[in-house]
């Protein structure tokens, strides 16, 4: 059966739906009950197809069964127009038969005449980590460890370099950790613009702030 795909083919979805691979989008005609889900989704939790026909039945079977009843009341709520807005917090079944902790935010878009027309979402995968950290627009620290392991395992050549910046915390604690955040955003980009050459570059509070540079497959003479 051909599935109506009305409403639902818009680039736009086709962007947000492959820029992060924690991050998954969704949304459905409540006229037709057709969805269509973030390629990334399909993947890590083994969907059936991007589009697809009553998903909430399909995902349902994904939910922990110690999560099942709280999470119906919330989607229920939905469509039953009870509620235009819902966040959930679950753990769903991945591809490999592993639950992750997923957090989902859900909304009701009405059309012109105000009936509920789309139901649509997103669902953060709390079992995957970001790469890249969303303040420093650097390399995740558990993306460098992870890297670095693999240097190690495969007996690469690498440079690794430590930058300490002392006293980071009181930058905190005098002006607030907004001000904080810009900071450790601008040192970012310094450190990248002093290596251009880097392979990666990372930030930890460990617990005063250090940077870290690495370039690996390097040739020693």
């Amino acid at each position: 059966m051909e599935l109506d795909k009305s409403g639902l083919e818009d680039r736009t979805f086709e962007v947000l739906s492959v820029t992060n691979k924690r991050i998954y989008t969704f949304i459905c005609n409540m006229d037709t009950n057709v969805s269509r889900w973030s390629q990334n989704a399909i993947e890590y939790f083994g969907l059936p197809s991007e589009y697809m026909y009553n998903a909430g039945d399909i995902w349902k079977e994904h939910i922990h069964p110690d999560d099942l009843d709280e999470y119906m009341e919330a989607y229920n709520k939905l469509w039953s127009r009870q509620s235009d807005e819902q966040d959930f917090e679950y753990r769903a079944r991945n591809k490999d038969g592993e639950y992750v902790l997923c957090t989902c935010h859900c909304i009701i878009m009405h059309s012109s005449d105000g009936e509920p027309e789309l139901f649509t979402g997103s669902i953060i995968n709390h079992g995957i980590e970001d790469v890249i950290d969303s303040v420093t627009n650097l390399h995740s620290a558990q993306d460098f460890m992870c890297r670095l392991r693999q240097i190690i395992e495969d007996k690469t050549t690498a440079v690794v370099m430590e930058i300490a910046v002392n006293k980071f915390n009181h930058i905190n604690v005098m002006y607030g950790y907004n001000h904080g955040n810009v900071v450790l955003r601008k040192l970012g980009e310094e450190l990248k613009k002093w290596y251009r050459s880097a392979d990666m570059c990372t930030a930890w509070m460990v617990p005063n702030l250090r940077l870290y540079y690495m370039e690996y497959g390097m040739k020693i003479k």
